[in-house]
């Protein structure tokens, strides 16, 4: 198996830089250093979720029938050299329980019309993985946020993305009597950023943002409110690769980490 984590989400400073470093890349000189020209940037589309305070977990199948297996930031995990309970729950409570995990999977293949590996990244949360937020206390649940396509295992592999905003193929992760509960059950926002001036937005961010951060919209689902953490943004396009310009947006009520928070900006100064 060739273990794929899930990389780690910038700031929206790092995706503005990052939008604008492709934007004007003009290739490499005869040193093989890369090139760039001033130009003038695009206008993309962003859509938001919940980012839901957990530990970053992962199941994945190489192939139909394979063994599932499961992962962590830091790389794969098993019952034995655990992550808060991801694997003993699916491999020990959810088998206990008659709950059928690789069953499930050919339901996800079905839907995604896939035969090769299927990652599926999401946050597990709840219970007593993290404190101060409204799903502290909540029965530990998986919630999916990202669905990676590979062409096959091996370092080449090409990658393409179920996101949030194709519903119809994250709900093929809804599967409540396994606490699993697809991010996008529980909100999309939408927003379109112009790189030019990437400033005009930071107010709307911070508003979107400072929503969730009062009321949690995972905490409310399940009737408990509570404190939110925030709001992670990735580009529509496809060909802005999910992983490498997905951000985040978080909150200064939020205490459990200590973040760099999105300020407010004077628009009309700005102007």
């Amino acid at each position: 198996m060739t273990f794929r984590k899930f990389p780690s989400i910038e700031q929206f400073r790092n995706n503005i830089r990052a939008v604008r470093n492709r934007a004007s890349y003009a290739g490499k000189d005869a040193d093989g250093s890369p090139i760039y020209n001033h130009c003038v940037f695009p206008t993309l589309h962003l859509v938001g979720t919940v980012k839901v305070h957990g530990t970053n977990a992962s199941v994945a199948q190489m192939k139909s029938g394979a063994e599932i297996e499961y992962g962590s930031r830091n790389g794969p995990i098993t019952p034995e050299s655990d992550n808060a309970g991801f694997a003993t729950y699916h491999e020990c409570t959810l088998k206990d329980n008659g709950f059928d995990i690789k069953s499930h999977f050919e339901d996800i293949r079905t839907a995604l019309k896939h035969d090769g590996p299927i990652y599926i990244y999401g946050e597990w949360a709840g219970g007593n993985i993290q404190s101060g937020v409204a799903i502290n206390g909540l029965p530990k649940m998986f919630i999916p946020f990202a669905i990676a396509l590979y062409s096959d295992d091996t370092e080449e592999a090409t990658r393409t993305w179920a996101l949030p905003h194709h519903t119809e193929l994250l709900n093929s992760t809804y599967a409540p009597t396994a606490n699993w509960f697809p991010i996008h059950l529980f909100g999309l926002h939408e927003i379109d950023i112009d790189y030019n001036t990437p400033e005009m937005v930071q107010n709307k961010l911070v508003e979107i943002m400072q929503a969730i951060e009062q009321e949690c919209p995972v905490g409310k689902h399940f009737g408990k409110l509570g404190v939110g953490e925030g709001a992670v943004w990735y580009i529509t396009d496809p060909t802005y690769d999910y992983a490498d310009f997905v951000m985040k947006i978080k909150g200064e009520k939020h205490s459990v980490s200590k973040v760099k928070t999105t300020a407010s900006v004077d628009v009309e100064k700005l102007n």
